[in-house]
């Protein structure tokens, strides 16, 4: 541990000194700047992506690898695709090849299709591990535009997640909770995913959640799994919020109206927008109680928490719409997907 602490010590020593010192930095100054900028985004993104842009400045490969990533992701910035592609071909450009998996990826999300099939093709043809399982991922789920083959792809999907691959686990009860796609037998994969979640694999336990909430012929058997399963400390609080929501419904849906508030109430930010909008996905009413609470802790005047839509929240909804400046997808209508989206962020903003 001294050893460690001197190296980033007189790190940040070279970091106060002129920005030409890491002209000449050697790979393993380097690698600890890397270190010490994911360190610092954690808790100062700004500061965090200007250290890695200073790496990336010498085409050092792993930071623009980074960067690209936090691009994509909204980290410290405005979520960039484009940024984003840009970087990754910059990295693999710099020799991280691995970068061809998130490129693809990223093509696949704006609608390059040709590029991310052409992307997906290098990958394989490097045998970069995970390649063929994210080119199946996307031909199963029709996402590669003109060039998905669902029906070459789903078997082979399957195939690969029987026989243990992990990210082929992922895949295939991923794509089985999006589509109508069947797994004939699923038991090993459930179970395999499970020990991997006991283990704390937070993504094994959320891809889990989301299959088994989609098993409606399995619910009672799948349902302590999920009681089980929706505590585990490594899943995302959004995530979290999102299961507890629809467990709610499932184990007492006429408790529903009051369960809905107090998991909300318990949201984080990351979780509260997405989980008002579940809400009103599984029941509308649950979703006008809640609004017309928040309504009103804000000042405005809906009406009585009721559930209904009463002429008073409306006018109250109108309001709200008006001072947050979304007029233009709140006169659609108050129940309009788009609408409660963008509201529940807008209340979001105002409530954290």
């Amino acid at each position: 541990m001294p050893r460690l602490n001197g190296l980033v010590v007189s790190l940040c020593l070279a970091i106060a000194a002129p920005a030409q010192s890491w002209a000449s930095t050697s790979p393993q100054d380097q690698k600890a700047k890397l270190n010490l900028a994911l360190q610092t985004i954690e808790t100062e993104p700004q500061a965090g992506l200007e250290l890695l842009r200073e790496l990336a400045a010498q085409d050092h490969a792993k930071s623009l690898d980074r960067l690209a990533y936090f691009a994509l992701k909204g980290v410290g910035q405005p979520i960039d695709p484009a940024l984003a592609i840009d970087l990754y071909q910059r990295a693999i450009d710099a020799g991280h090849t691995r970068s061809l998996i998130s490129l693809a990826k990223t093509q696949v999300k704006v609608g390059q299709y040709d590029q991310a099939f052409a992307s997906f093709e290098a990958a394989m043809e490097l045998d970069l591990k995970g390649a063929e399982v994210a080119f199946l991922i996307s031909h199963a789920n029709a996402q590669l535009g003109h060039h998905s083959d669902p029906e070459m792809a789903w078997p082979r999907l399957v195939e690969l997640a029987q026989a243990g691959d992990r990210n082929a686990q992922l895949g295939a009860l991923y794509v089985a909770s999006k589509s109508n796609r069947k797994i004939a037998d699923d038991s090993r994969i459930v179970n395999s995913l499970l020990s991997k979640a006991e283990a704390g694999d937070g993504k094994a336990a959320e891809t889990l959640l989301r299959y088994l909430r989609t098993q409606t012929s399995k619910q009672s058997q799948y349902l302590e799994i999920r009681q089980s399963l929706v505590t585990h400390d490594k899943i995302r609080p959004r995530v979290m919020t999102e299961e507890q929501l629809y467990l709610a419904q499932t184990q007492s849906p006429g408790q529903f109206w009051t369960a809905s508030e107090t998991i909300l109430q318990n949201a984080d930010t990351s979780g509260y927008a997405r989980g008002l909008f579940i809400t009103s996905r599984i029941n509308k009413n649950a979703y006008v109680r809640i609004l017309q609470r928040e309504l009103s802790e804000l000042g405005y005047n809906p009406g009585r928490s009721s559930g209904y839509l009463t002429q008073r929240t409306i006018l109250a909804l109108a309001e709200f719409c008006q001072d947050q400046n979304i007029n233009d997808v709140c006169r659609h209508g108050p129940l309009k997907s788009a609408a409660i989206k963008l509201v529940a962020t807008e209340l979001t903003k105002v409530k954290f």
